[in-house]
């Protein structure tokens, strides 16, 4: 039983059996590709979404070949090693460099995904349904499993030591591989094989620093102690390096500053070293480009427009833009065509971690995105597609600052992209911060508006116990307002939580209640649907001539208002009931009316459903 009457059946939308690789070749082929390196960018970003590959990928040719050999459809291969060793760069590049030299190992495409800042499992499910085109079900390990049935891609699950879990992907793989990166090694456990990767050694983290100072001509013995005190880490080499490069320090100079920093001998895997390497580069940027990154490490990491920060700050775009390209040179930005995101994610916890953002920052980008989408004339899907995880974590940032108003506007311009697309963690959290926000500033109408939508989220994914106290709290709201027709809607939830819970004795007295106010007040549809779900507990307690009875009331109704589709559905439970009783002539006319009607508005499932059932009751050969 579904609390909105009807039976939604699949909740998959699909653009039909076209692959997925095969529809995005088509978008491909309607851009102008760019070409960069050898490789197509807009294919590349259609099919894989990945992070841009490093500028300087040096040291790691051995482990490539290896990790490309291993990266085989239908396995899962781990790598592991410590913050800023380069396990991310590597799984890109041996995404990238099967796709150039062996494109048919996985031709349904690549996806990246990162649990850093997004560790419920739910979401990466729905993100990997939404590449491939499809809107999830509000039960993820459902949604991964349909999407990836019959599919050979490469999924990358990035930082999964953050997860809060990652079993229902790998239990639905199938023939998909799967690269995990962690810094621990627990989440490797399931991996068929792991890679520890090491630091780079002395002479490939001297060539990476020297490709990153753009000092070919400089003493080796000099780089070489630079990396090593460094701990031969990538990251912390190209923070070294593009400092070098932006301030024409000597390399000698740098070296003797970190020899007296007291840089411990591991190098620069711990968060004490990194911080010293961030704050040495930050003291080179001018107070107005370091007000652009602080805020910017407010942002979710996910790409964040020039627009949006720029409105964060309240300034021009054109200075954000100067001060944008300076930390993109340093290295704590990179570039994702029209928008920018954190280079890493150690730099996100440093930023977050020591520099306070101005506290008008996320009202102001609740104020911008709350414009935006009154100015976007039908485009504001396009935008929430961009940038929906920026737009998430600017209402929860309003929701702990308590700014209430900020958050409304945030759920009420987002609320029917996250439904109809399938982002039902998402809809699930900001419900919670919109009725909270109405809470507080005693808005009844957007409070019992959440509360009833908080209830169908929650009922959506079968947490019935949370649906029910949902449904509860709206009740009396409804009252309060003298919204009847909105108590009406709860009431007849409730049944339909009691329906999924077995008690069909409470089911019913509240669908009998519901029924005796829709009637009242003339609403029909609402009448209709509870005479059919009274009439689906009386076809599960066998009693036939109750539930033929209860059903044909129903139908009275939905031919009067022209529902086809629950026309349909009443014919169908009629046709049980009647062969039920053992009157198959009557039975047969209603599956007949029934599979016409489903045929009609094209429901496939349904249409099988009703052939089945008119399949069984055909007379027996031998």
């Amino acid at each position: 039983m579904n609390n909105s009457g009807q039976d939604d059946g699949s909740r998959f939308q699909s653009s039909g059996n076209v692959s997925h690789a095969e529809n995005l070749r088509e978008v491909a082929r309607s851009h102008k590709s760019q070409m960069h390196g050898g490789w197509d960018v807009a294919l590349d970003q259609l099919l894989c979404n990945f992070p841009p590959p490093d500028e300087h990928f040096v040291g790691r040719q051995a482990q490539l070949a290896e990790m490309i050999e291993q990266m085989q459809p239908g396995k899962t291969v781990a790598i592991c090693g410590p913050a800023g060793i380069g396990k991310s760069a590597l799984a890109v590049q041996v995404a990238r460099q099967i796709r150039q030299i062996d494109p048919e190992r996985f031709p349904d495409g690549m996806l990246f995904y990162s649990f850093y800042a997004q560790p419920d499992y739910s979401l990466a499910c729905e993100y990997i349904a939404a590449a491939f085109g499809v809107v999830a079900t509000p039960v993820p390990e459902l949604a991964v499993q349909t999407v990836l049935s019959g599919k050979r891609a490469l999924i990358i699950l990035d930082a999964a030591e953050l997860a809060d879990d990652y079993g229902p992907i790998l239990d639905a793989q199938g023939d998909c591989a799967v690269l995990i990166t962690s810094r621990s090694k627990e989440p490797a456990a399931r991996s068929a094989w792991c890679l520890d990767l090491p630091p780079l050694n002395g002479n490939a983290a001297a060539a990476l620093l020297c490709a990153w100072s753009d000092r070919n001509n400089c003493d080796k013995h000099i780089m070489q102690r630079i990396c090593d005190r460094l701990g031969r880490s990538p990251f912390a080499i190209q923070l070294a390096g593009r400092y070098l490069k932006n301030t024409g320090e000597r390399a000698s100079k740098y070296a003797v500053w970190l020899e007296t920093a007291h840089f411990n001998a591991l190098g620069c895997h711990d968060g004490e070293n990194i911080t010293r390497l961030l704050e040495r580069s930050m003291a080179q940027l001018s107070a107005e480009t370091q007000r652009v990154l602080t805020a910017a490490g407010q942002f979710a990491w996910t790409p964040f427009s020039v627009a949006a920060l720029a409105a964060a700050l309240d300034c021009d775009p054109l200075i954000f833009r100067s001060a944008a390209d300076e930390l993109v040179n340093y290295g704590f930005l990179q570039r994702r065509g029209d928008h920018f995101i954190m280079h890493h994610a150690l730099i996100v916890d440093f930023l977050r971690k020591y520099c306070e953002p101005e506290a008008e920052i996320f009202t102001r980008l609740a104020d911008y995105y709350s414009d935006r989408h009154s100015a976007q004339n039908g485009q504001w899907d396009v935008v929430l597609h961009e940038e929906r995880s920026q737009i998430i974590a600017v209402a929860r940032a309003c929701s702990e600052r308590r700014h209430w108003q900020a958050v409304l506007s945030i759920y009420n311009v987002v609320k029917r992209y996250l439904r109809n697309h399938g982002f039902w963690t998402d809809l699930r959290e900001i419900l919670e911060y919109a009725r909270t926000a109405a809470q507080q500033i005693e808005d009844d109408v957007q409070e019992v508006h959440c509360a009833k939508a908080l209830g169908d989220m929650c009922f959506s994914v079968a947490d019935y116990e949370a649906a029910r106290r949902s449904y509860e709290e709206a009740r009396p709201i409804y009252a309060r307002i003298g919204d009847h027709l909105g108590e009406a809607h709860c009431t007849k939830a409730l049944g339909d939580v009691y329906f999924n819970l077995g008690d069909y004795d409470a089911a019913s007295c509240y669908y009998e209640e519901a029924r005796a106010v829709y009637a009242l007040s003339g609403a029909r549809l609402g009448e209709a649907h509870c005479f059919k779900a009274q009439g689906e507990i009386a076809l599960q307690e066998e009693r036939w001539r109750e539930a033929e009875k209860l059903f044909s009331a129903g139908l009275q109704l939905y031919r009067a208002i022209h529902s086809q589709y629950d026309i349909a559905w009443s014919h169908y439970f009629l046709g049980q009931v009647l062969a039920a009783q053992g009157q198959e002539d009557e039975a047969a006319e209603s599956y007949h009316a029934a599979l016409r009607l489903f045929t009609a508005i094209r429901q496939d499932v349904q249409v099988a459903m009703v052939q089945e059932a008119l399949d069984s009751m055909a007379p027996k050969t031998d």
